[in-house]
Order: C-alpha cells, then sequence, then structure tokens
C-alpha cells in the first residue's frame, strides 16, 4: 500500500512540474492557453508565458515593464470577457511560420463568448529550448 501511495504521489508531483513548468509542446497549444489565461484573468500565468530573449534578460526594469504592461492587458480582457457573458470556446488555428524562420510564427485565436460575440487575436509564437511560447 505505501508503495502505491509513493507512486500515486509521484506520478501527481510529475504532472504538475509538467503542467506548470516550460512551454507547451505545440504553438497552438501556446496561442490557446495564452488567450485561455487572459480571460481568466491569470496575470502571472499569462507572463510565465512570455518569452524574453537572453540578451534582453538581463536589461534593468524590462521584466518589470513588461509585466506591468501584461497585468493590465490581463485585467481589461477579463473585464471584456465578462462584458460579454463569459467565454463559451477557444480555437486555435494552424501555425503559420514567418518565412525568415520556422520556429517564430503566428497563430489565430478565435474565442466565441456567451453572448454569441466572436473576438479573433493574433498571437506571436516562438519556440525555445522549454517549448512554446509567446513572443513579443
Amino acid at each position: 500500500m505505501k508503495r502505491f501511495i509513493n507512486a500515486l504521489l509521484g506520478a501527481t508531483l510529475c504532472s504538475l512540474l509538467i503542467a506548470c513548468g516550460g512551454g507547451a509542446s505545440t504553438p497552438e497549444d501556446a496561442a490557446k492557453t495564452f488567450i485561455e489565461k487572459m480571460y481568466q484573468g491569470k496575470a502571472d500565468d499569462v507572463v510565465a508565458m512570455i518569452h524574453i530573449p537572453d540578451d534582453q534578460k538581463d536589461q534593468a526594469g524590462l521584466k518589470e515593464m513588461v509585466s506591468g504592461k501584461i497585468k493590465a492587458d490581463v485585467a481589461k480582457t477579463k473585464a471584456r470577457a465578462e462584458a460579454n457573458g463569459g467565454v463559451d470556446k477557444i480555437v486555435a488555428q494552424p501555425f503559420k511560420p514567418f518565412e525568415k524562420d520556422e520556429k517564430y510564427g503566428k497563430v489565430k485565436v478565435e474565442t466565441v463568448f456567451k453572448n454569441g460575440k466572436t473576438e479573433t487575436d493574433s498571437v506571436k509564437v516562438i519556440h525555445t529550448d522549454d517549448g512554446w511560447k509567446i513572443g513579443l
């Protein structure tokens, strides 16, 4: 019984680490999750999905500036979802890479609200060593 509980706890811990860490496995998943988190108002999750290039990570105040801007956008996006009765469904279209670099491109994401209104966002995504993340 003890062995079973340890195995179950280990599997749960691995699932949490996979879900919370790194990027998404596909560009469509990254874009869809990004939009979902925006409408849910989960600013910290959204900020964690943003890719900041290595050569810019050490710039003074950059992380704080990006975080502040994203958190303000998340609050507006959540309010828009609430004004439209909430989100009914979110669908990501196929990834379209940029010509110069296939590790970078766009995914169009369509959000259907419960009141029937629809919005389409174009989300920039980039493939990193940690999986797919959101590019700025």
